[in-house]
């Protein structure tokens, strides 16, 4: 039989019955066929048909609304949503029929969308009940493969009896014939008599894409991480979808079981994808009523409105009005545009925050947490007990886990109270640490961001324990709620401590630890009350569509040895970099710093297996910078290892396989003697990290079946991951990052300072054109990232000095700093008259709580006037609670409006009225074009949360007063303005007298030491006369060297390249 006569034959056998996946074999119901028939029929999707048969194969589906089929015949209906494999076959075999003779042996598609309310499926909400029914999932696309063939109707030639067999494949393995099926006219000899061959070209494919969805951000509270599902895509459906897109994804959900070795009883569920539909449109998902619309058109009529707005954002924190009306704007955006020439204008507004101590907030493992319960507990074991539970988010350096945990905490009332810890965070420790000893000999040892709560007059403020000096007092826990006799009712727990003593430590462990506190943000450490909170988590919370992530790279380098370990190739000793270096030709960079090669050829690397030595064949090699430190491990034979803190070793015990980071001496473990082969056991007798002269790679290997290999006589676990992501079964995969799931909202990015050079070179792109391009591994994508970026970064000295250019002071190049709309500097200068105002703010603030603490029944307290003082405070009553000003902000979002000629007058006049500044001969540029983008911007937004389609001149002078406010604090040289000094690093100023120092240095050489140039201290006399002073020309020249301007063939001299 020929392939040919095969397929006509077996057109005509699934003309009455048929298989489908995840089913058994049943005859197809001809009520239900003619049903299908009637519809087409008696509706406009005949005319889809006629369509598709013109347009074959570029055209090949049909794609039915719901609710026309529940409208012509709902117990078809009900039955697709019932039994949507049969329902479906039969549709596609009554489509068939419908077709004329020549379209009948065509693969058409039946897809069905707009389903119906009651079959969209929370994501974390499906159960066993929805297996193999047809639900609608909404959410991001994480993840997407590449489109690649999959067979569905394998054919097969026996080796024996030259007869054409098919075996039809479902699900994910391959599957080959049992026997040559008598049944097809075969010889009937069974797979182990014969062989069989597969036709390629004759068998049939169909297009397929695996993706990821997850739950979108906006949709979660309370620390909740999304949970995933994922999806197939096939034929046409496949590629529609890229990382980063909002889609629903109607389909049938199927149950796999898992693949273990040992069948297990737990299944895992994926979704056969029916139709897909996009989701384009901003903040669609949050549901606005009717009611919400009328409340939010009358508080946008409110003369108050950016007043109210400025109370709803972070308001524990006191000031920064105008920083946070811009955080308000920004929320709220520009309007993006498209001109004739389809040039793209973004719309969406920049933001970047210096100054925030916030970040990497941590103390170690045996700080001991005071739980709601007044018992105490290790950080440490509560944090990975929660890791333990799953749900666990990998961050850049380390982990993150929901957690639903009772502790006590300083609340906004004023006492402590029973707080809810929300989430748990487990990050790479820094190289050093601060270590605080009290006065009552409480002892903390934390990250030097980590804040605590100090008093300052009467005032009580959160500040990082590295500017916290000796003889501080800072806010304590007296062990018990219940109040002394000195104390109200309310005062009742908290009391000071006096720092007596403070040293920077190195860091011992690998990890430290921290806790998210639900509201209040804080939790009891050793006895002394920590601080937790972060603005920019908070402001992505507050945005409708937010995503936060941190520009920190991650510390961890996966699981690597050093270049010197000794490893056995082909029976061959070699070092493992020296083995790495030579064959790796033409690697692929799959991160930043991570390469990774397949080896094609036969080498084998030995290993231990079930106690014995083997060898196993090598699939790929790594070669990954160094992180900052390594762990050395020493067995008490002296043989001695370096790895990675990741890196796991084979120990005795139960639990194979240990971290070198967990790794303590007196373990043993199994050791093989490089010479005799001999396997033997052995205790470890020191565990030490190295931090100096470490090698610039460490190198691992990907080895096939066992994941092990021996090195330095140490059994070590490799990259157990495959040589491309899991996810993509052996194909490469592409992930959206925070900025493309942030699409189409803001992503808020802390930790700016501290990304890598290719993400920043990804940020450019990113900011201003607002697609962020791959071509890596042979993928070769753009994708959309139309969202407004809040960041966050540090001052590389604590504190941000105003007096000092920005350039200077972050580690950020001056082009990327140029692309934010608004950069602001979070400083905390002492004043006397902002002091008193934040103390009353605060301290009112308390006493509000106090009363709010007897809710109704308020006792009579001599001397107190409670109703005055919840008067007085009215003003601190929340006025938009988050989920309103969500609605709000989502609702503005359907407003353009456009630009007065007023409007367009008040920015123009502002904008030139600087730029004449610098029209002098030498002068600096005093403002770009990028600032008067800004302008435009800035006063859509405020007329978009006015919810008016017109920019007024009162919208106008709101942009210029942010830009102006932000330039003179940024930009400001004197009482002029010289923009360079953000957009190259460089004042007009300082690049004048690097000219001068040059030619100093030009005419001092003549009579300096040839060998040497000239010295710091004569450049400095020189330069006096020109007026700059001595500490300008030791930056100037630092500036100068690391430019290439000059050179320093002896410390302290110089001379010009």
């Amino acid at each position: 039989m020929t392939s040919d006569e095969f397929e006509n034959s077996n057109e005509e056998m699934v003309s009455n019955e048929t298989s489908y996946e995840g089913g058994s074999i049943k005859e197809l119901d001809p009520n239900t066929i003619a049903k299908w028939e009637a519809f087409f029929l008696g509706t406009e999707y005949i005319q889809q048909m006629r369509e598709i048969a013109d347009g074959y194969p570029d055209k090949r589906s049909v794609l039915v609304n719901f609710a026309d089929l529940d409208m012509f015949d709902t117990d078809l209906a009900a039955q697709f949503l019932e039994h949507p494999d049969l329902t479906l076959i039969s549709g596609k075999r009554a489509m068939k029929n419908l077709m004329h003779q020549e379209m009948r042996e065509a693969d058409i598609n039946l897809r069905v969308n707009n389903l119906p309310r009651d079959a969209h499926v929370e994501i974390r909400d499906l159960r066993a009940k929805h297996v193999g029914k047809v639900i609608s999932v909404e959410g991001l696309v994480r993840k997407a493969t590449e489109v690649r063939p999959k067979i569905t109707d394998a054919l097969f030639q026996c080796k024996r009896c030259g007869r054409i067999i098919k075996e039809e494949q479902s699900g994910l393995l391959f599957k080959e014939p049992m026997e040559c099926y008598k049944e097809q006219d075969g010889c009937g000899r069974s797979a182990g008599a014969t062989k069989f061959v597969l036709l390629t070209e004759e068998s049939r494919f169909v297009d397929t894409q695996k993706v990821e969805i997850q739950e979108s951000p906006e949709g979660l509270r309370g620390g909740a991480q999304p949970e995933r599902l994922t999806g197939y895509l096939e034929d046409d459906a496949a590629g529609m979808v890229a990382p980063g897109d909002r889609v629903t994804l109607n389909g049938i959900l199927r149950s796999v079981q898992k693949m273990q070795q040992n069948k297990s009883t737990i299944f895992d569920i994926s979704l056969d994808v029916i139709s897909v539909e996009s989701q384009r449109h901003e903040y669609e998902e949050l549901d606005i009523t009717n009611e919400d619309i009328e409340a939010i058109e009358e508080a946008a009529k409110s003369p108050q409105l950016f007043e109210n707005i400025v109370a709803s954002i972070s308001p524990t924190i006191f000031g920064y009005d105008v920083e946070k009306e811009c955080l308000a704007l920004q929320l709220f955006g520009g309007v993006p545009k498209t001109l004739d020439d389809g040039t793209k204008i973004r719309g969406d507004i920049h933001i970047l925050l210096i100054g925030d101590p916030g970040v990497a907030k941590c103390v170690t493992g045996d700080t001991l947490v005071t739980l709601a319960d007044n018992t105490c507990r290790p950080i440490k074991e509560i944090v990975d007990e929660a890791i333990a539970n799953g749900n666990v988010e990998k961050i850049d350096d380390g982990f993150s886990a929901p957690i639903d945990l009772d502790v006590i905490t300083f609340s906004a009332h004023g006492r402590m109270e029973k707080g809810k810890a929300i989430r748990v965070w487990k990050r790479t420790a820094p190289e050093k640490l601060v270590k605080i000893t009290t006065e009552s000999g409480r002892q903390l040892t934390v990250t030097p961001t980590h804040p605590l709560f100090t008093q300052y007059a009467v005032r009580i403020r959160a500040v990082p324990v590295s500017n916290i000096p000796v003889g501080t007092p800072v806010g304590a826990y007296t062990g018990s709620m219940i109040p002394r006799e000195d104390q109200y009712p309310w005062e009742a727990g908290f009391c000071y401590d006096v720092i007596t003593n403070k040293e920077e430590i190195p860091a011992e462990e690998e990890w430290v630890y921290d806790l998210e506190i639900e509201e209040s943000h804080n939790f009891i450490t050793n006895g002394l009350i920590s601080h937790n909170s972060q603005m920019l988590r908070y402001m992505s919370r507050l945005a409708p569509r937010g995503i936060y992530a941190s520009g920190k790279s991650s510390s961890a380098a996966g699981l690597c040895i050093a270049p010197d370990s000794t490893i056995t190739v082909n029976e061959s000793q070699i070092k493992i970099g020296e083995f790495v270096e030579t064959h790796m030709h033409c690697p692929v960079e799959i991160k930043d710093g991570q390469w990774i090669e397949k080896i094609p050829e036969n080498y084998y690397i030995d290993a231990v297996i079930d106690g014995k030595k083997v060898h196993q064949k090598l699939e790929a090699i790594w070669k990954i910078k160094t992180p900052s430190f390594l762990v050395e491990l020493e067995e008490s034979d002296g043989y001695k290892i370096r790895l990675t803190a990741e890196t796991k070793i084979m120990v005795c015990g139960e639990d194979n396989w240990c971290c070198a980071a967990d790794v303590k001496a007196g373990m043993n473990a199994p050791f093989v003697d490089p010479e005799s082969g001999r396997i033997f056991e052995s205790p470890i007798v020191s565990v030490n990290k190295v931090w100096d002269d470490l090698p610039e790679y460490v190198y691992d290997l990907t080895v096939q079946d066992s994941h092990t290999f021996i090195a330095n006589g140490f059994s070590v676990h490799n990259t157990a991951a495959a040589v491309k992501d899991d996810f993509g079964e052996g194909r490469w995969t592409l992930e959206a990052g925070a900025l493309v799931l942030a699409d189409l909202g803001q992503a808020c990015i802390d930790e700016l300072d501290k990304m890598t050079d290719q993400d920043r070179s990804s940020m450019h792109e990113a900011m201003e054109s607002q697609t962020i391009s791959v071509a890596k591994a042979g993928i070769t994508a753009t994708l959309q990232c139309r969202c407004s970026l809040l960041g966050a970064a540090n001052p590389k000295y604590g504190r941000f000095e105003e007096h000092q250019y920005i350039a200077d002071q972050i580690n950020m190049p001056p082009a990327l700093l140029s692309r934010f709309d608004l950069i602001f500097a979070l400083t905390d200068k002492p004043s006397a008259e902002k002091d008193k105002n934040i103390t009353n703010h605060i301290l009112k603030a308390h006493r509000r709580g106090q009363v709010r603490k007897y809710n109704d029944d308020i006792p009579f307290i001599e001397g107190v006037d409670t109703e005055k003082i919840l008067s007085d405070t009215s003003t601190m009553k929340p006025i938009f609670e988050r989920d309103f000003f969500r609605k709000y902000v989502a609702y503005s979002k359907r407003i353009n409006p456009i630009m007065s000629d007023e409007a367009m007058k008040t920015i123009s006049d502002y904008y030139l009225r600087i730029r004449k500044q610098g029209e002098a001969e030498g002068a600096s540029v005093p403002i770009t074009a990028r600032q008067l983008e800004a302008f435009v911007r800035l006063s859509e937004a405020s007329a978009r949360a006015r919810l008016s389609t017109l920019v007024t001149v009162e919208d106008a002078q709101r942009a210029v007063n942010a830009v102006e406010y932000y330039l003179h604090k940024i930009a400001g040289e004197g009482e002029t303005l010289d923009f360079d000094i953000v957009a190259t690093g460089i004042s007009h100023s300082q690049r004048e007298q690097q000219t001068i120092l040059k030619d100093i240095i030009k005419k001092a050489v003549a009579d300096a030491d040839p060998r040497k140039g000239v010295s710091q201290e004569d450049i400095i006399k020189l330069a006096a006369g020109s007026n700059i002073d001595d500490t300008r020309v030791k930056n100037l020249l630092k500036r100068m060297t690391q430019g290439g301007e000059l050179y320093s063939p002896t410390p302290g001299y110089f001379k010009i390249v």
